[in-house]
Formats: C-alpha cells, sequence, structure tokens
C-alpha cells in the first residue's frame, strides 16, 4: 500500500468523461509531493489512468530537482499512473500525450493556447504556466508503470510568483485571463484531453499524436540555443524526432539533442554566460 493514505476521499472531485485517466481520483489536501504516493499505488496494483490530485505539496519537483512552489489551492497538482502498451524506448509519446492533453485542456476550458517548451514545459506568451515529468518504474527489460507528474499555475497572482529576472519567468491562467478561473473545472478539462490524448496513444496512432504535439513547439522554425551538459549547441529549431529528440538545423546539418535546456527569443543569440 502507499506509505501516506488519502486524507480525505469525496469521490469523483469532478464529474469526468473519461475511460481511464482519473479513475479513480485520490484527492490530498496536503501531502510532499504525489510523484512517490502514486509509485506506491502503482506498485500495490493500481490501475491504468489513477491520478492523485494535492491542493499542496510541501516538496514538489520539478526536472533536474527543480523546486515547484505554489500555495495552497492556486495550482493544479497531478500525477498520474500509465501502463501504456509500449516498450521503454517509445515511451515519449506517452510524455507528448500528457503534455499535449494540459495543452489542449487549457486552450478549451479558458481560450488560452498554451505552447510547448521543449521538453516539458508549458508556456503562455513566453512565460512558464506549467511543467511535466515523467518517471518510469521497471520490471526487468519490461516496462511495470509510468508516472507523469504536473504543476498547472491556476490562480496565483504575481506576489505568489518568483522573481521575474530568470531566464524563463513564470505566469499563471489568472494572470493570462485577468481573473481566476475555477480550478476543478480546468482539473476536469486537462484531464479528459490527457484521457483523449492517451487514448489516441493506446489505439496505435502515435504519428496523429505526435503530429499534434509538434504543432505546439514554442520557437519552430527559429534560431534556438539549448544549453546541455557538453555545452550549448544554436540552430534553427525545425522539430522533434519520435523519440522526444530536438531536431536543429545548423551549418554541419541537422543535429539530434536528447536532453537541455531550450533558451527561445532574442536570449538565444546572447552568449551562454548571460
Amino acid at each position: 500500500m502507499a506509505e501516506r493514505e488519502p486524507e480525505r476521499w469525496d469521490g469523483p472531485v469532478v464529474p469526468l468523461a473519461t475511460q481511464r485517466v482519473g479513475r479513480p481520483l485520490w484527492h490530498y489536501t496536503s501531502v510532499p509531493s504525489t510523484m512517490p504516493l502514486a509509485h506506491d499505488l502503482a506498485a500495490a496494483g493500481a490501475s491504468d489512468g489513477t491520478a492523485l490530485l494535492a491542493d499542496e505539496q510541501t516538496a514538489g519537483r520539478g526536472r533536474r530537482g527543480r523546486a515547484w512552489h505554489a500555495p495552497a489551492g492556486s495550482a493544479i497538482l497531478c500525477s498520474i499512473i500509465f501502463r501504456p502498451p509500449l516498450p521503454p524506448d517509445r515511451l515519449f509519446a506517452l510524455t507528448a500525450a500528457a503534455s499535449l492533453g494540459i495543452a489542449e485542456g487549457v486552450e478549451r476550458a479558458t481560450g488560452l493556447v498554451p505552447q510547448v517548451k521543449w521538453p516539458n514545459d508549458l508556456l503562455l506568451g513566453g512565460r512558464k504556466v506549467a511543467g511535466v515529468l515523467t518517471a518510469t518504474r521497471l520490471n526487468g527489460a519490461a516496462l511495470d508503470h509510468v508516472v507523469v507528474g504536473f504543476g498547472l499555475n491556476v490562480s496565483l497572482r504575481p506576489d505568489d510568483l518568483p522573481p521575474l529576472d530568470q531566464a524563463l519567468p513564470p505566469t499563471s491562467l489568472a494572470i493570462e485571463l485577468g481573473q481566476a478561473p475555477d480550478r476543478l473545472a480546468i482539473l476536469q478539462a486537462v484531464l479528459e484531453s490527457i484521457d483523449t490524448a492517451y487514448t489516441i496513444l493506446r489505439r496505435g496512432d502515435e504519428v496523429k499524436l505526435l503530429a499534434a504535439w509538434r504543432a505546439r513547439l514554442a520557437g519552430l522554425g527559429e534560431w534556438v540555443r539549448v544549453e546541455t551538459d557538453a555545452g550549448p549547441i544554436a540552430g534553427r529549431l525545425v522539430g522533434a524526432d519520435t523519440d522526444g529528440a530536438l531536431l536543429l538545423e545548423t551549418a554541419a546539418g541537422v543535429s539530434r539533442v536528447l536532453a537541455g535546456d531550450v533558451v527561445l527569443g532574442p536570449r538565444a543569440t546572447e552568449p551562454a554566460d548571460q
């Protein structure tokens, strides 16, 4: 069993028209992080699509261990257990399905149109509104389960956000809309849209799914810089491969970048240490 049971179980937090995602939906008031709880539930046999929602996370983490802070009730903090019919080397399609579903859910509920900043951030007006993190567990060489966690800033105010002089300034749906939307209505739209994307993936239509994901890539066709562990790589962003590698057109040809942070806009032409 999970090392911590839900502090409150309200049945369906929102009415969901889904096949798998959010069935069931566990609701916590405050936990350190939903992702380790999701792994525990998966190890205990939780079904494909089981979701965990927290009003507050006291030790949430994003990619590369970065902290994710949000006042209680101001964000959607959620982890979903997936058991996709995919080999481990094709799991990028699942990350793409989750990111696409979040973006389409936000658009459906608010009219705002998020872009995907490779590999796993969502942007509105060039500012980060959500982050996605994927963690895989194997059983030998086979896939056991995947947990996709995401944080979506909903009602955060400017004073709630970190300083804006960072490389990727944050925003929230409330800031972009000029008023705070209904958090649970956003949750419903997002989970249903993730479910739709996941259903497409389970049907085997990865081509359709990845095409829709690529269409939302921030910086597509533009000059970008990618900060990698081996140093910066600059080029024109021309797409992404089926395994999630970013494709950059450089003087030497098309380069595949498997990991790094994309720098967009005017900063892409600045020296890396600025």
